[in-house]
């Protein structure tokens, strides 16, 4: 399915994509393998970014969520995440962008089609 957004994390050493058919992958810039595929979103993904320290990962899409994943410790052998960390909802349709609060790793915002800009606590939802 076709990339719909794509991020580096803050080392460059991996890379995140999301796509039209509801999933995420990341992948090694290193050796180029593919490390994990996030599965949880019910549309596509419009946008998808990596935490400062690599171990979460926000999405948003036209299912009008945003998900968090938690994805730092988990196993290295884990190829596959069937089911966010936690998903967020307040929007009414699709969500088109988030970003994290560079001094508060707690804290995010996404804008969507419903003209809304959500700033979220991801310690409650």
């Amino acid at each position: 399915s076709a990339a719909t957004c794509c991020r580096f994390n803050h080392n460059g050493e991996q890379v995140l994509a999301g796509s039209q058919n509801a999933t995420l992958h990341i992948f090694s810039t290193v050796s180029f393998e593919e490390l994990m595929v996030l599965k949880g979103h019910l549309l596509g993904v419009r946008a998808c970014v990596f935490s400062f320290d690599s171990s979460q990962i926000l999405s948003c899409g036209t299912d009008q969520m945003v998900c968090l994943w938690n994805i730092g410790g988990l196993d290295r052998h884990v190829k596959v995440v069937n089911a966010p960390s936690l998903i967020l909802r307040g929007h009414t349709q699709g969500v088109r962008a988030l970003s994290w609060n560079p001094r508060d790793v707690h804290a995010a915002c996404s804008s969507g089609d419903d003209g809304r800009l959500i700033v979220w606590d991801l310690t409650t939802g």
